[in-house]
């Protein structure tokens, strides 16, 4: 059996198990092979580990309950995460961004809740009959979800030119058996190849284009909302800080009214010690001068 067909088999156990404990060696005894080897073939299909491979399936399959309204905590317990935290550092780990960033930045962008099955497991159980093999974008792409929007152009130009390719591939198949002359089917199965592969170019770079003119539109809205709205707390700051001034202002007062009044004692105080002295001091001489009467 070809690689490509057991691990097809391999990915459509996963979606039909994706909730429950999925390892490595089951996947591995099940198709006959080492856990070892079985990696290293899983690993040259899909381009990922088998435990990452999982968990960016339920990561796919959990974003896909949160976008059509499910709550994000009851979405990432249902596809085998314990925690929401958990849930939250394997989509930012994948995505590089929140959950909830994921969903917006990608609003308008489906979201890949198929994995193995469909499409993507025909063409490797097919032997990888996309018009231009592996999926090679023509510009660099800068993650995850403009890979996942070149390999949907890459499928809508496949369904196009699908039924022409199989027609010209039989044909090559019977010609193989009869011994008969190839060269024309197989120059047309190419030039088929080489037209398809400029559509999906041409394709990839428009949708890619359009994608990264909505995304940085909406980094300008966010951004002009987030300036909005640090000059809303910077006003209020401001508003704060004034009344923090004005409180301020009339402490001061309030404490020069207090040193004010502070010093009025001081001198009343040193004002009534005086008259004392000079109470006590007559009382002195009124006592001597009855004195010198006796």
């Amino acid at each position: 059996m070809d690689e490509r067909d057991v691990i097809a088999s391999g990915l459509s156990y996963i979606e039909d198990n994706v909730r429950a404990e999925i390892t490595a060696e089951e996947l591995a005894a099940a198709a006959g092979y080492s856990a070892w080897h079985y990696a290293r073939m899983f690993a040259r299909v899909t381009g990922l580990p088998v435990a990452e491979y999982i968990t960016k399936r339920r990561v796919e399959l959990a974003l896909g309950e949160m976008a059509d309204g499910r709550r994000a905590e009851e979405a990432a317990l249902e596809y085998g995460f314990d925690t929401y935290a958990g849930f939250y550092k394997a989509v930012v780990r994948i995505y590089g961004c929140s959950p909830r960033r994921y969903l917006y930045i990608n609003r308008n962008n489906p979201i890949n809740i198929n994995g193995g099955k469909g499409k993507m497991r025909e063409n490797w159980s097919n032997g990888q009959l996309q018009l231009n093999g592996r999926v090679k974008p023509p510009i660099v792409v800068r993650s995850d979800n403009e890979m996942l929007i070149a390999q949907n152009c890459h499928n809508l130009v496949w369904e196009k030119y699908r039924a022409e390719y199989d027609a010209i591939e039989r044909e090559i198949e019977e010609l193989k058996k009869s011994e008969g002359d190839r060269a024309p089917a197989e120059g047309r199965m190419k030039a088929l190849r080489e037209k398809g592969k400029r559509e999906i170019d041409a394709l990839i770079v428009k949708e890619i284009a359009a994608y990264r003119s909505e995304r940085s539109g909406n980094r300008s809205l966010e951004l002009e909302e987030r300036i909005e709205k640090l000059e809303k707390k910077l006003r209020a700051l401001e508003s704060e800080l004034e009344d923090v001034r004005a409180e301020a202002e009339e402490a001061k007062e309030e404490a020069e009214e207090a040193k004010e009044i502070a010093e009025e004692a001081k001198e009343e105080a040193e004002a009534a010690k005086e008259l004392a002295e000079e109470a006590k001091n007559t009382a002195e001489e009124a006592k001597e001068a009855a004195g010198d009467e006796d």
